[in-house]
Order: C-alpha cells, then sequence, then structure tokens
C-alpha cells in the first residue's frame, strides 16, 4: 500500500515528531502503526482473512447471504484488488466482536470510548487541532485535486473525491483513508467518499453497533449507528503498558 503523507507546512504542521512502527497480523500482512497518548494505532486498514486461531472468516458472499447473515464476514469493495490493497477489506460487526480476534495478537478492536478517547486528546492536546478541523486532522492528504499539491494531489488510490474546504491535512498522522462500505443490501457504495471503523461497542439500538465515521463533505468527526450486518472498514489498537 502507498505510504501515507503528513503534511509539513506553515499552516498545517505535524501534531510532534509522532513516533511510528510496524505490526503483522496472522495472515502475515504488514501495517505502519504511531503512537498517541498510551496507544499504537494502526494508519492502514485491516486485511486479514482469517480470526487468530487460524480459522477463515467467510467471504465471497452474495448479496442474500450478506444481508441474512449473523455470524462473521468479509468482502472488499466491488471484488477489485487495487482497491482492496489500497483501502483494506470490509468487515460486518459479527467479524469485529468474534472472540476469536481478527486484530493480531496483543490488538484489538477499538471500543467507543477509546475512539472518544482519541479524538479527545488530539483536540485537547495540540493548538492546531480543533473540534473544527478535527475531520481533516485524520483524513489522509491525498485528494483528487487537494489544494495542498504535491504528494496529496492524486488521482491514485487511496484518496479522497475532490472538495477545496473539507480536504484532508493528515496532521494527526493517523492517515484516514476513504474505504466505504458495503452495505445492508450487499451492494458497495462511497468509496473515496466516507471512511467508516467500525468500534466494538453494540449500539442500544437492536441489531447496530457504533462506528466513527468520516466524510468527504465535511471535516466533523461522527460517532453513529450501523446496522451489524453493514460493512465497515477497521482499525486495530494497542494499549501501551508501562
Amino acid at each position: 500500500m502507498p505510504a501515507f503523507d503528513v503534511i509539513l507546512t506553515a499552516n498545517f504542521t505535524e501534531v510532534e515528531p509522532l513516533e511510528t512502527g510496524t505490526v503483522s497480523d496472522q495472515d502475515g500482512n504488514n501495517y505502519p502503526t504511531i503512537f498517541i497518548d498510551n496507544k499504537e494505532w494502526m494508519t492502514e486498514n485491516l486485511r486479514v482473512t482469517t480470526y487468530r486461531n487460524g480459522d477463515v472468516i467467510p467471504a465471497d458472499l452474495d448479496n442474500s447471504s450478506w444481508q441474512n447473515t449473523t455470524t462473521g464476514a468479509t468482502a472488499f469493495y466491488n471484488d477489485d484488488n487495487q482497491l482492496l490493497n489500497s483501502y483494506g477489506r470490509l468487515y460486518n460487526w459479527y467479524a469485529v466482536t468474534d472472540s476469536r480476534g481478527i486484530c493480531p495478537t496483543g490488538w484489538h478492536v477499538p471500543t467507543e470510548d477509546e475512539w472518544n478517547e482519541l479524538t479527545d486528546y488530539l483536540i485537547d492536546t495540540y493548538d492546531n487541532i480543533s473540534i473544527s478541523n478535527l475531520g481533516q486532522a485524520m483524513k489522509s492528504c491525498r485528494q483528487v485535486n487537494s489544494p495542498l499539491g504535491g504528494s496529496c494531489n492524486s488521482v491514485e488510490h487511496p484518496r479522497w473525491d475532490s472538495h477545496d474546504v473539507h480536504f484532508g491535512t493528515n496532521i494527526s498522522a493517523f492517515n484516514g483513508v476513504p474505504g466505504g462500505e458495503r452495505g445492508v443490501g450487499g451492494g458497495y457504495s462511497l468509496i473515496g467518499r466516507d471512511a467508516k471503523w467500525w468500534s466494538s461497542t453494540e449500539s442500544d439500538i437492536e441489531g447496530a453497533g457504533i462506528y466513527l465515521r468520516l466524510r468527504h463533505l465535511n471535516s466533523e468527526i461522527q460517532n453513529t449507528n450501523g446496522a451489524k450486518i453493514s460493512g465497515y472498514s477497521v482499525r486495530c489498537v494497542r494499549i501501551i503498558e508501562d
């Protein structure tokens, strides 16, 4: 997958010289990571096809099977390998919360509280990140017609669709990319426009889980409810022990 870009200019400055690392999943895929507060976060979306015990996560479900399953399943956007390599896989909530675990050993799918802790930390700690630009700070800077130019201006995946106001700056180094979704009916949509990452927290709405959302059309962060049979991206996190 392409390396992510961090903007270093007078107006968009990386929050600090952040420590980086790598982690491998049970399939042997490698991911860059970033250390923020007391946690280590993946900066690419998960691509794993097995649980930690080696069991295969069901894939290749047709639309009818996808919308009727009540167990873990995965897919990738339009079965397009280029999009898989750029945006990772999409998982339903049942896969995210399966006791066999989809994240590498020692890692887990973040809870709603952990997503909130991440966003609150960025806002509270750094002067150049606020509630009004948090979405931009967490988006990858790669965009069609990015006003930032350079390597941020790209039509190649992964990238956001063009927008001259709510473009990503990635000053948080989180590198959020818009992997879209597989909807409840099994169809794919919103590539280049929405980034949706599951939490492991169940919603108080029946049949729904909580996810974090970044949108191409604004600079906000949204925690909201998604049907458990929806396919969203996953970022894994690790708590750093003292």
